[in-house]
């Protein structure tokens, strides 16, 4: 699917403009895989940070919490995989502004006036198949190559935590790991259900959970998105929790964001 992060991964020059640029800590490569691939190792064999990071953070809030956890040094953490993955983005984002603009492409040479009638002909046939494969196109439902992530073995990152209240959609089997956002400690994950649908579900610091669902033919129209407010990890000592409003997003291609 076309993204920033993609772009840059095939094209070196940008690619190396991009790391000329990077402020953050790391390989920038991994950085822009993480940001589209999270929970997975990176170009470089690394693996990505964040759910550790986030599964450390949510145990802060069990009742079986570690002796030796320390909070303030897994918030500094997640701050500073914050700060590296808002660098990679600022970093791909200038390199993108500042590159220049593809050639324009070449138009073909004229056929000679003795080719013409033979093309009008192969002309006339072109069209016919064409309409014939648009008529036959429009009778099937649309089609999104976001579920493309069901055709996939389940990893370990997929499988939402055991405290989650999970809604009644599927089984835990059937969840595929989307994105995490290490400042609020949630989690997204895309579900199919047995008839079709397609949901989004959300699991905030591995206790409360979020859910919509639509058909399979509206998603790939329209894709998913879900509004809501949560308690999240207060950024401050006072050891209270914090409303925050999140708006994930799950597009027909693919992309997710928080």
């Amino acid at each position: 699917m076309p993204s920033d992060p993609g772009h840059v991964a095939v094209d070196a020059e940008l690619l190396a403009d991009a790391r000329r640029r990077y402020t953050g800590r790391g390989d920038l490569a991994d950085q822009l895989w993480w940001l589209e691939h999270p929970g997975t190792r990176g170009p470089s064999g690394a693996e990505d940070p964040a759910p550790a990071l986030e599964a450390a953070r949510a145990a802060l809030f069990r009742p079986d919490r570690p002796a030796d956890a320390d909070p303030d040094e897994i918030r500094r953490r997640l701050d500073l995989l914050d700060a590296d993955r808002a660098a990679a983005r600022s970093a791909i984002a200038a390199a993108r502004a500042d590159a220049p603009p593809q050639a324009a492409t070449v138009p073909p040479p004229r056929r000679p006036r003795s080719a013409v009638p033979v093309a009008v002909g192969l002309a006339a046939l072109i069209v016919g198949a064409v309409l014939g494969f648009a008529v036959a196109r429009s009778a099937a439902a649309p089609t999104s190559s976001a579920l493309a992530v069901f055709d996939s073995v389940q990893r370990a990152q997929d499988v939402p935590p055991a405290t989650a209240d999970l809604p009644p959609v599927a089984a835990r089997s059937g969840y595929r790991l989307l994105g995490s956002s290490p400042t609020t400690g949630a989690y997204a994950y895309g579900v199919r259900r047995s008839d079709g649908d397609v949901c989004l579900v959300v699991v905030v610091l591995a206790t409360s959970t979020y859910s919509t669902c639509t058909s399979a033919a509206a998603f790939a129209l329209g894709g998913l998105t879900l509004g809501f407010q949560a308690d999240v990890d207060p950024t401050d000592d006072s050891g209270v929790v914090q409303p925050v409003g999140i708006h994930p997003s799950w597009a027909p291609d693919g992309g997710f964001s928080f």
